[in-house]
């Protein structure tokens, strides 16, 4: 079959379930699948790719995944019951193999009153999740729905990843990679403006926790004041990232970036640091790491941050 033939085929059968992508996506809105709260999701999204030619199955969190060096969550929820799906659709053996990688888990409504209520405007569905990154998961089951209903079969094995806690740390895909699951590429779906990107930045996530002395306020000097202390902190973080900043410029495959490398998010609760008594603060926040740069060298720079002003 020519390509640009194949290539048609595949079109008319995509474009033939806008609807049933419609109703797909507006199912997975309504479910509050919130960092820690993803096993509702998960079970409907197993049971959803069980319909397509392949094998899926729920594939458990250990909780020993906790101890591992590069484990990072800023949740403390246990694993059970939030098990993440896993599809695999057996190519030829003819060709190299694939993964394709979405998460299932959203942040928080916040202020959103009705965030897991779908709502349709115009051609656009709304929604807690809708683009990052339920959206994606319609479109991998969508793409592979298409190319079974086609005749095709790739010539290597194609994986569909779809994890738990991308929003707090990537525990779900440290789990699959600790779980042995390998292929010869992985495509990473999230919302990029339906640009492609062969690169990106890692994230150091951290809380410093700040100690303080509780005093009244008549006797202020007798006390220590956390948020004073953190607030130095603060400064200093500031000043380490105009420095990743510029260390980052030129960087391979990011020179055309303004920030090519995202430094500390300081204190992205901030409203909850001010709200501590004086005693004690936990300013967050995350530290960018070009690709092939170890994490080590971020811990140090930010402990070096704490400890100057302590």
């Amino acid at each position: 079959m020519q390509h640009s033939t194949l290539i048609d085929k595949v079109r008319q059968q995509i474009f033939g379930r806008r609807t049933d992508a419609e109703q797909m996506l507006a199912a997975l809105i309504a479910i509050p699948s919130i960092s820690g709260q993803e096993g509702a999701v998960q079970q409907k999204l197993c049971d959803t790719f069980d319909r397509l030619v392949g094998t899926c199955e729920l594939i458990p969190m250990p909780e020993s995944l906790r101890a591992d060096p590069a484990f990072a969550s800023g949740i403390n929820v246990p694993f059970a019951g939030r098990p993440q799906t896993r599809h695999l659709w057996k190519g030829t053996g003819a060709g190299r193999s694939l993964i394709l990688a979405a998460h299932v888990d959203v942040v928080g409504p916040g202020d959103w009153e009705d965030a897991f209520t779908p709502r349709l405007q115009g051609d656009r569905l709304y929604g807690r999740g809708a683009v990052d990154d339920k959206s994606a998961i319609v479109s991998v089951f969508l793409a592979l729905q298409s190319l079974q209903a086609a005749g095709i079969r790739p010539a290597g094995d194609v994986q569909v990843h779809l994890t738990n806690e991308e929003e707090v740390g990537m525990a779900g895909a440290l789990a699959f990679v600790r779980a042995g699951f390998r292929a010869d590429g992985v495509l990473v779906c999230e919302p990029t403006g339906h640009h492609l990107r062969v690169a990106h930045r890692g994230c150091l996530q951290f809380t410093i926790e700040v100690a303080g002395k509780q005093a009244h306020l008549g006797r202020k000097r007798y006390g220590v004041n956390a948020i004073e202390k953190a607030a130095k902190i603060i400064d200093a973080l500031v000043r380490y990232e105009d420095r990743l900043i510029e260390e980052g410029r030129g960087y391979p495959m990011f020179e055309s970036f303004e920030y090519p490398r995202p430094g500390q998010r300081r204190n992205h609760q901030g409203r909850r640091l001010l709200l501590h008594r004086a005693r004690q603060g936990h300013p967050r926040g995350g530290s960018g790491v070009p690709p092939a740069q170890e994490h080590e060298r971020g811990r140090t720079g930010t402990s070096r941050c704490r400890a100057r002003n302590r």
